[in-house]
């Protein structure tokens, strides 16, 4: 995905492999929202830390 970070022109990538580390849980609700779990944290470039819940961004 793209950094939700405006300024940011970096592309997230964030593993769904179970047997792979680090890795994230993706849900999709019926309306079609993505949830993803645990939060995104960029420690480089735009250092941005953030949780996608039900097509949201909330910023941490």
């Amino acid at each position: 995905m793209a950094c939700p970070y405006r300024r940011c022109a970096t592309v997230l990538t964030m593993n769904l492999l179970p047997d792979d580390h680090p890795q994230w849980r993706l849900a999709v609700n019926q309306q079609g929202l993505p949830t993803l779990a645990p939060s995104v944290w960029r420690q480089t470039e735009c250092g941005c830390h953030f949780f996608l819940r039900e097509g949201r961004i909330d910023w941490c």
